[in-house]
Formats: structure tokens, sequence, C-alpha cells
């Protein structure tokens, strides 16, 4: 159902929903869990679809905890620019971002995302403002 784009927002949501019930345990899936999840997102063709991924992998953050670490840098990168976004069909997926990459942090902890306090402050007072520069 993943590889199919009729289901594949469907089988994230399910997923998503199987993974905030697996903490202890995920550790196991989690290299197979977030390369596919990776995969998907860059592949997705619709924003709703990548909001659900992006949605999807705070779940797995959630679950993880420390375990997260190593994933935690380069997905921070990755959905930096999608803080930026503007316009009405991308506003879910922008919040849906925020979201998800305060759920990273506090998984991995205080030290691992100071580099990046700045960049997501200034992007959740942006949104407050409506998407005007602060």
């Amino acid at each position: 159902m993943l590889t199919d784009p009729l289901t594949q927002t469907a089988a994230v949501s399910a997923l998503d929903s199987l993974m905030e019930i697996l903490r202890g345990v995920i550790e196991q899936y989690l290299p197979v869990l977030m390369d596919r999840l990776v995969t998907l997102f860059d592949t997705a063709t619709t924003i709703r679809t990548r909001a659900t991924i992006v949605g999807a992998l705070g779940s797995a953050a959630h679950a993880a905890g420390t375990a997260f670490l190593p994933y935690f840098q380069p997905l921070m990168t990755k959905f930096q620019p999608l803080l930026q976004l503007k316009g009405e069909p991308e506003a879910e997926l922008r919040g849906v971002t925020m979201d998800s990459l305060g759920t990273f942090a506090e998984a991995v902890g205080r030290d691992a995302c100071r580099p990046f306090f700045e960049i997501m402050l200034h992007s959740a007072l942006d949104g407050l403002n409506g998407g005007a520069r602060v």
C-alpha cells in the first residue's frame, strides 16, 4: 500500500498510528522505517501525502526517543525549507513540519537541538504573524 499513490496517504496514516505505541520496541524497526518514509517523502506527489509522511516521522521520533538521534540532523536540515512555505495549500505541510520538528527536538534533547533553535524560533514567530517576516 505504501508504493501505490492511491493508497499511500492512508497507509502512512495507519503506520503513524501504530508507531505512536511502539515506544521501547521501535528501535529494531527504525532503520527500515526511516529509510522507507524518507524515500516516500522524496517521491510523494501531493502536499497532503508529504504532510502525512512528516507527521509519521514525528511519531517515529516520539516512539524512538534518543534512538532517533542519528536521523535528527539530516531531517532537520532536509525539512527546514518547509518552514518557509507560504500559501494556503502549503499551510498544512508547514504546520505539520513545525510540529514534527518540535517532536524531533523533544526526542533527542536540548543539546542536539541547540543548533536549530534559532531557525525554529524564527519560523514559529513567522507562522504566528501569518507568514510575514519578523
